[in-house]
């Protein structure tokens, strides 16, 4: 399978002390890799979220956020309930306007765990991780999104209905990237999703085909792959248009961070440096 995981989404907040509290109600752990004003939080084993103090971004759809048992997904809309969070359905506002649904991941807990990113702590209360998210597209998209996906990064991709794409991922498919059709989606604000492949480079050849290769200002000076070369040095590359292959329309908006294994973050390569939480700690 080409898409190995979804390992972060980065989303802007307006206060990282707000951002704080809200994710230690998730029982997310701050990372060492946290710095100036972005908050890197393990969310889980290998999976974060990050964090940047800005104006502020909405993620258009749900993240999810995988707990073990259903009755610590309970506890976690109760402890939100208390704290003032709107919570409706398993869905908690927070991070700004970002919706994050709380379910069971249980099917996903053994081999989520089995990568372990420095610094991060797992264990009962605490989240198995991100094991999915929905991002709400344009109206008549969803087959076109597929193309893209299928055609660009040789991803499995589902349409179980003709207004929704889902892609699998992550170890033993337990996690998802699913868009569906809105008919009035919000703006686009700069949010973005960050995935490992393991087809780097045949990617970025066929997104460098379509001219869709983009380097974010922000991180020009650490990581900007412009051409082929540049790919393989850094392992990563960014896109930001999805696009119709066959008429090259911009169908929407979403900065994608495409790493491949080698790159130096890659959870699965820090085994052994996460803290287990249980009974007696």
């Amino acid at each position: 399978m080409s898409l190995v995981l979804f390992e972060h989404v980065n989303i802007g907040v307006r206060s990282d002390h707000e951002a704080m509290v809200f994710c230690d109600l998730l029982g997310c752990v701050k990372s060492d890799k946290s710095s100036g004003s972005t908050l890197h939080m393990n969310c889980g084993a290998v999976t974060q979220f990050h964090l940047p103090v800005s104006e502020g971004q909405d993620w258009r759809g749900v993240v999810e956020v995988g707990y073990g048992t259903e009755q610590e997904c309970v506890s976690v809309l109760e402890r939100a309930k208390e704290m003032g969070y709107d919570v409706e359905d398993g869905v908690v506002k927070g991070l700004g306007g970002t919706d994050i649904k709380i379910v069971v991941g249980d099917d996903c807990e053994a081999v989520m765990d089995r990568g372990i990113r420095k610094g991060a702590v797992i264990g009962p209360g605490r989240p198995i991780g991100i094991v999915g998210c929905t991002i709400d597209a344009p109206p008549g998209s969803a087959q076109k999104i597929a193309r893209f996906y299928r055609n660009l990064f040789n991803f499995q991709v589902h349409t179980p209905t003709p207004t929704v794409c889902t892609i699998p991922c992550g170890p033993l498919n337990t996690q998802h990237i699913t868009f569906t059709e809105t008919p009035c989606p919000r703006p686009y604000s700069g949010e973005h999703l960050c995935i490992y492949i393991s087809n780097l480079i045949p990617a970025y050849r066929n997104c460098a085909k379509q001219g869709i290769i983009w380097v974010n200002p922000r991180f020009i000076h650490i990581e900007a792959a412009r051409t082929e070369d540049e790919a393989m040095a850094t392992h990563g590359f960014r896109i930001i248009n999805i696009v119709d292959l066959e008429t090259k329309e911009v169908l929407m908006e979403l900065e994608h961070e495409v790493r491949g294994p080698g790159h130096k973050a890659y959870p699965y390569e820090n085994s052994g440096n996460c803290a287990r939480e249980g009974p007696g700690n």
